[in-house]
């Protein structure tokens, strides 16, 4: 059995149990990864089987000449093609009724020697019951039977060995002792051989999914503190260091490039008025601004505090500026009553600065930034609640500072 520990969030566990039955689940994977190469092992087998199996007809000829044509007739119009049916259709029905038919054509193949052991009236008959305990060995052992279609198997073909060995008559009670030894022995040795290989088959297999399951759920941990680390906690957005990573990556390509700066108005006293719960409340509702504005070229962050940064490609500084005034009419379309402001407006507004590279320019990223800064700050001297775009007189300076 695997470990309590192998489980996964659905609480499903790849087991067996002591009849090496996989659970539900596990069965129809297994079958799923190893049907083709079981039918394809099924098939040569059952090729070599037949061809061992009709090699028999030698010596049936040499030991009991009196059934000769029963055996040749039973081994070449019966049992070959019931055998050659078997391998065409192993591939074409389900997995039950797949290791279900085994049995039964083992046992009809396996009938075929104890019927002619019995019926036989050669001295020499007894050397043949050899045969019967071969049957058993290739069932188990070359065949591989699935264990619980082995134990049925030998204890079928174990009770009718022994039946047709009481049922001979004029056979010596030492010789049938020796016979039931004989089968009894080839039985319990083949079945034990049968279930090592079945219970590694699934001690591995099990072992294989557990890994893979652990292996899994690292990587999904992985990716979830991967995810974590460039997400703010508080508004769900990407924080300042994915935005940063954002910024080396489409600013290092030849792309136009719009930086956008935003800052909430008097959010230290919405803070101071209302508390800090309610500020972080108020930033959660503001957060689902930009998410409804992120898309492939869009990317909307927390720069920290009450500051926000939206980073746009593939644009022009019209599009920037639509996106600014989308940015300010959107949260103050929030409503969010601000009681501390006293300048006539009572909700909370923000503020927005846009500086923008065309493709192929030569300004660098601190002078964007630079500019995107000092556009906001334009933004706010004219009043906030506003968006302002940098021009040639926004310069870089000491607020460049706060760039890497």
């Amino acid at each position: 059995m695997v470990p309590d520990h192998a489980q996964n969030k659905r609480g499903w566990t790849p087991s067996f149990d002591r009849w090496l039955r996989f659970d539900t689940r596990t069965a129809v994977l297994y079958e799923r990864t190893h049907r083709d190469a079981r039918v394809r092992h099924l098939r040569l087998t059952i090729f070599l089987g037949l061809t061992v199996y009709n090699l028999y007809i030698i010596s049936n000829y040499l030991l009991m000449p009196d059934l000769i044509t029963e055996s040749v007739l039973f081994r070449l119009f019966v049992a070959t093609p019931g055998t050659l049916w078997v391998a065409w259709v192993i591939g074409r029905i389900s997995t039950f009724a797949r290791e279900n038919l085994l049995v039964g054509a083992m046992l009809a193949c396996h009938a075929l020697p104890l019927v002619l052991f019995w019926q036989t009236g050669s001295d020499l008959s007894g050397y043949t019951f050899g045969e019967i305990a071969l049957t058993v060995v290739y069932g188990n052992v070359i065949l591989t039977m699935r264990f619980p279609q082995a134990t049925v198997f030998t204890v079928l073909a174990l009770l009718m060995a022994c039946a047709a060995v009481l049922a001979k008559p004029q056979i010596d009670p030492a010789v049938q002792m020796a016979f039931f030894l004989q089968i009894s022995v080839a039985s319990l040795f083949s079945l034990y051989a049968n279930y090592l290989v079945e219970q590694r088959r699934c001690s591995e297999f099990t072992s294989m999914l557990t890994s893979n399951q652990r292996l899994e759920r690292a990587e999904k941990s992985t990716q979830m503190h991967a995810v974590m680390s460039k997400t703010d906690a508080l508004t769900g957005l990407p924080n300042r260091r994915h935005l940063d990573e954002k910024l080396q990556d489409w600013f290092a390509k030849d792309q136009a490039v719009a930086v956008l700066m935003i800052d909430i108005d008097h959010f230290k006293l919405f803070n101071d008025s209302l508390g800090h719960p309610a500020g972080d409340d108020c930033l959660r509702q503001i957060a689902q601004v930009f998410k409804t504005l992120s898309r492939a070229d869009v990317f909307c962050a927390r720069f920290g505090g009450e500051e926000f940064t939206v980073l746009m490609r593939h644009t022009t500084e019209l599009d920037a500026a639509r996106m600014a005034q989308a940015i300010v009419t959107g949260i103050a379309g929030l409503h969010i009553i601000h009681p501390g402001r006293h300048d006539n407006i009572a909700v909370v507004t923000a503020s927005t600065g846009v500086a923008h590279r065309p493709a192929s320019s030569e300004i660098s990223l601190k002078t964007l930034l630079s500019q995107a800064d000092h556009a906001l700050y334009r933004a706010k001297q004219r009043g906030r609640n506003g968006f302002a775009i940098a021009d040639d007189t926004d310069i870089p300076s000491t607020t460049a500072k706060r760039w890497p």
